[in-house]
C-alpha cells in the first residue's frame, strides 16, 4: 500500500507534516464539496483532500481544505468533533538541524490533553 499524505500541522506557529487524518465532517455547515478545488486524488492520497490544521491556544482547529471539500469563509473551525491521537507529528528544531524529533498529541473534544515525544 502507498505511504499517504501526510496532514499538515500549525503548531503555536510552526508548520510541521503529521502521519494523521483527523475527518473532516462532511455534514457540518461551514464545509461543503468544492467545485474548483484540485483533484488530489492519488494513490497516495485516498481521501481526496489535504486538510491544515492548526494548533493554537491548546485547542484545534481546521484551517484549509485542499481538494473535494472546501471551508466556506474565512474564519478555523474548531474542532469539537474530534477526539483522538494526532500521531507522528515531524518536528525539528533548526530549520536546517539533521536532528528530527517525533511527538503525540491527544486530543479531546478539540482540546489538547496531553503532548508526547516517542
Amino acid at each position: 500500500m502507498t505511504k499517504q499524505i501526510g496532514e499538515n500541522l500549525i503548531f503555536y506557529g510552526r508548520k510541521l507534516i503529521m502521519d494523521s487524518y483527523p475527518p473532516i465532517p462532511e455534514n457540518h455547515p461551514k464545509i461543503k464539496k468544492s467545485e474548483n478545488g484540485l483533484n488530489v486524488f492519488s494513490t497516495a492520497c485516498w481521501r481526496g483532500y489535504i486538510g491544515t490544521w492548526e494548533i493554537t491556544k491548546n485547542r484545534l482547529f481546521l484551517v484549509k481544505i485542499e481538494g473535494i471539500y472546501e471551508i466556506i469563509g474565512n474564519e478555523p473551525i474548531f474542532a469539537d468533533w474530534f477526539s483522538g491521537i494526532l500521531k507522528n507529528i515531524y518536528f525539528r528544531p533548526f530549520d536546517h538541524s539533521p536532528e528530527e524529533f517525533v511527538f503525540n498529541i491527544e486530543i479531546e473534544k478539540g482540546v489538547v490533553v496531553k503532548t508526547y515525544t516517542l
